[in-house]
């Protein structure tokens, strides 16, 4: 397929700019006059394109990857994000690489500093400039910004891309088109940035970094990205250049893993950056305001020249490759020998080992399910609930995986290691599971309270409640909080045992793996007696239907077909 700019978004803008009566489409004419310079002079060195052809590109895949949502979007966002595909390279004129998304940061906000006006309106020329800052991340003294989240400082001047600001009285949501632009930029890995024949040729006039020529040669074996999209969720779609890859390689077997490892560090990119996205643009305000969107990326195999099986061989040899690096067992944790001074730290510590293990889930073993679920209801009847959810979060995997689970239990030890936990108390069936392993590891005792919607177990309720009537600090754990009413359900079950006993609680404090509200944070800590609310993760965020809102909506009811349906 070829990559060109894609007309649907600019005609649109220009349709929407004549019905107002504003000039958003000719300023984004004028600005893109101005630039072609810039573009020219932004691929120094031996980097692969800055300039016209990978700015097309971007705004091909923004295009794309908004779809269907374009209805959806304000003119005034249709500007900001054309107009930061335009600008988002401006400060690669420096041939600082590292530091570029914050050059074009300074260009836009500061015009003498380029010599010409690029945003003609003062109004769109920070949110335009904070598109081009969180395009990627950078460094910082040693420590990595994260544009996207992090508050920058940017001559002497904090710096902070929000998740929705207001211009003309219009809600803009600007962290959301900075991740999607950023995404835009990502996939942008085909030959049509990098063609051979100039890979060639730099790589034999100017010599070439091992960095510059691995980007160079992601070019040369990644055919195609295509974007499909179902509803609300969208598929990334890489496509080898099974013939390039074959000319490349020959029968040398391994210069063939070599061409391969390097699509699979792709796509592991991508991943990477999907993990930071996906709680932007499928954030509670993004689907609320109907542009909600959650991505994967899977590489298209076509069993001869590359399987899943590839895959699965360059996942192990990079385990091992990692394993030999560190010359420990991750499981084992570190110790503060001399030997280890040079073993990266996010390689072994409890929160990484988990973080690569949900990716892993995600993307192999369904972490995220979609579909119907019924739930069922005790206290001697037999009642049900169907509800139609979109990425709710089957914890069975985390918490059945002994490596998972022990991460997790390390990650609760650390937080709460200081507090004086004299009982773990497990909400739920998942509860059940944590509350043990942390109680061994604190020195504590442990018990369980299960939720009414949860009846039906085989776990016999409040079958020791002895400790609880003895607790006085107590740490209620579950696996994920999203309207917390099966954590207040819970503690007021614990308080009732403890009425019940004559005796009272100090201190409650909450632990969760995940939290998909933020908001529920603060609530919870209001509650009687919860001095303290610690989730793992609140990156993850799933919606709940009814069966009426299921059913009157068609299109709606697409998104459900893309995972497997399991009952609860």
């Amino acid at each position: 397929m070829k990559q060109t700019i894609e007309e649907n978004f600019r005609e649109e803008l220009n349709k929407r700019s004549t019905e107002k009566g504003k000039s958003w489409y000719a300023d984004l004419i004028a600005t893109e006059h101005k630039l072609p310079d810039f573009w020219e002079r932004s691929t120094t060195g031996t980097f692969t394109s800055h300039g016209k052809s990978h700015i097309e590109s971007v705004e091909y895949y923004v295009d794309t990857l908004i779809g269907q949502r374009l209805q959806n979007i304000y003119p005034e966002e249709l500007y900001i994000l054309l107009m930061g595909a335009l600008c988002h390279d401006l400060g690669m004129v420096s041939n600082d690489r590292p530091l570029h998304n914050v050059i074009s940061y300074k260009y836009i906000i500061s015009d003498e500093s380029v010599g010409t006006i690029v945003v003609p309106d003062d109004k769109y020329k920070e949110p335009i400039a904070l598109l081009c800052l969180g395009h990627r991340d950078y460094e910082e003294n040693g420590t990595v910004i994260h544009t996207l989240t992090d508050s920058c400082n940017i001559d002497n001047k904090d710096v902070e891309i929000e998740e929705v600001i207001k211009i003309n009285h219009t809600d803009i949501h600007l962290r959301y088109l900075a991740a999607i632009l950023r995404l835009a930029d990502e996939l942008d890995v085909t030959d049509i940035r990098s063609p051979h024949n100039v890979f060639r040729y730099y790589e034999w006039i100017n010599g070439m970094s091992s960095d510059s020529r691995k980007h160079w040669q992601k070019g040369s074996i990644i055919k195609n990205v295509s974007i499909e999209s179902i509803g609300s969720a969208t598929t990334i779609h890489l496509v080898p250049n099974v013939d390039g890859i074959r000319e490349l390689s020959g029968n040398d077997k391994v210069l063939k893993e070599r061409y391969l490892s390097l699509i699979f560090e792709v796509k592991e990119k991508i991943e990477k950056e999907i993990g930071i996205i996906n709680p932007i643009t499928f954030s509670t305000k993004s689907v609320d305001d109907n542009i909600g969107v959650r991505f994967e990326v899977v590489v298209d195999y076509d069993n001869d020249v590359i399987s899943n099986y590839d895959y699965d061989e360059y996942k192990r040899a990079k385990e091992k490759q990692l394993k030999e690096q560190s010359h420990i067992d991750i499981n084992r944790g570190i110790d503060s020998s001399d030997s280890l001074n040079n073993v990266p730290q996010e390689i072994i510590t409890p929160r990484t080992i988990l973080s690569s293990k949900i990716e892993e889930f995600r993307r192999d073993r369904n972490l995220l399910e979609t579909g119907r679920f019924v739930f069922s209801f005790g206290n001697g009847e037999e009642k049900e609930k169907t509800e139609y959810t979109q990425y709710f979060i089957n914890t069975q995997l985390l918490l059945t995986n002994r490596e998972t689970l022990d991460s997790i239990t390390d990650i609760f030890v650390e937080q709460f290691k200081d507090r004086d936990i004299d009982c773990v108390i497990g909400i739920g069936k998942s509860g059940i599971i944590l509350s043990p392993n942390l109680a061994l590891k604190m020195n504590c005792n442990s018990s369980y309270v299960i939720c009414d919607w949860e009846g039906t177990s085989s776990i016999p309720q409040e079958e020791s409640t002895s400790v609880i009537k003895e607790a006085k600090n107590i740490l209620v754990l579950l696996d994920v909080i999203s309207t917390g009413t099966a954590t207040r359900q819970g503690i007021e079950k614990i308080k009732g045992i403890k009425k019940g006993a004559g005796t009272d609680i100090e201190n409650i404090y909450i632990g969760t793996i995940f939290c998909t509200n933020k908001a529920i944070k603060e609530d919870l800590e209001k509650e009687d007696k919860v001095k303290e609310m610690f989730s793992i993760r609140d990156d993850f965020q799933f919606k709940t239907y009814t069966q009426e809102e299921y059913e009157k909506d068609e299109n709606f009811k697409k998104g459900f077909v893309l995972l497997p349906i399991r009952k609860k």
